[in-house]
């Protein structure tokens, strides 16, 4: 396999590796484990738009396990979306630059080094 092949399949891996972290989901601080996945994060920012634009001070919530949170104050949601939209993109930003170090390999060693570590990740984990 020559590096640019290498480099190819390891571009690869650092994007499943990624798409699995999102997977296993994220406990909020309010101790809610919630999908963070983009689509997620995104479809619990709009329940709050729509939440506010409706007048509701409190509204539904279903987590990770599926499990339904009810009456939890929209301040409460938002934070949750803050964290779970911080945290997205701290991975994002995390993926990119794994991304460049890729690219910028001359060697196969260096390329070898570049690996996603969840557990020494410049992000929250849970």
């Amino acid at each position: 396999m020559t590096l640019d092949e290498a480099k190819a399949e390891r571009k690869e891996i650092i994007k499943i590796m990624m798409g699995w972290g999102d997977q296993v989901g994220y406990v909020c601080s309010n101790g809610i484990r919630m999908d963070c996945r983009p689509e997620d994060v995104r479809r619990l920012y709009d329940g709050v738009l729509v939440a506010e634009m409706t007048g509701q001070t409190t509204m539904d919530i279903r987590d990770f396990g599926n499990v339904v949170h009810t009456g939890i104050p929209i301040a409460e949601v938002r934070q949750m979306v803050s964290e779970l939209g911080s945290r997205l993109a701290a991975r994002l930003k995390h993926k990119w630059s794994l991304q460049q170090q890729i690219d910028a390999a001359t060697t196969q060693a260096e390329l070898d080094a570049v690996v996603w570590d969840e557990a020494n990740a410049p992000y929250p984990s849970n």
